[in-house]
C-alpha cells in the first residue's frame, strides 16, 4: 500500500485532470451560446448590460461570450496538457532527461552522492 502523503497527490491530479475536462464543457457551451446569439441575436435587458445600453449593438454580449470562452479554454488546455504529463508519469518540459540520466550514471559510478545538483535544469 502506497504511503498517504503519495496517495493523496495522486488524488489532486485525478482532481485537476477532471477540472480540466469540466471547463472544457463549460468552454463548448459557452461558445455554443454564444454562436446562437450571434446567428439570432435575442433583447437583453439593457439596464442589466450597460454596454449594450450605451452602444445599442447587440453582438457585443455574444462577441465578448467568445472571447471569455476562449481564455478560459486556453488555461483548460495548461491544466489539462500539464496534469496529463504528471499522471503518466512524464518528465516535466523544462527538465533536460539526457543530462538527467547523465548525471545519475555518473554518480552511480563513483559510488558517492554528488555535491550538488546546480545545471540539471534547462532555461
Amino acid at each position: 500500500m502506497g504511503c498517504p502523503n503519495c496517495l493523496r497527490t495522486a488524488t489532486r491530479r485525478r482532481a485537476a485532470c477532471t477540472n480540466a475536462l469540466f471547463l472544457f464543457a463549460v468552454t463548448a457551451y459557452i461558445g455554443y451560446e454564444s454562436v446562437l446569439r450571434l446567428l439570432g441575436p435575442v433583447d437583453i435587458l439593457t439596464r442589466e448590460m450597460l454596454l449594450v445600453a450605451a452602444t445599442g449593438c447587440k453582438w457585443i454580449d455574444p462577441v465578448l461570450s467568445i472571447g471569455i470562452a476562449g481564455v478560459i479554454l486556453a488555461w483548460a488546455w495548461a491544466l489539462f496538457r500539464d496534469t496529463v504529463r504528471i499522471l503518466m508519469e512524464v518528465a516535466p518540459a523544462r527538465v533536460n532527461v539526457d543530462l538527467v540520466q547523465s548525471f545519475t550514471r555518473d554518480t552511480r559510478s563513483r559510488g558517492s552522492p554528488p555535491p550538488c545538483t546546480e545545471g540539471l535544469r534547462t532555461p
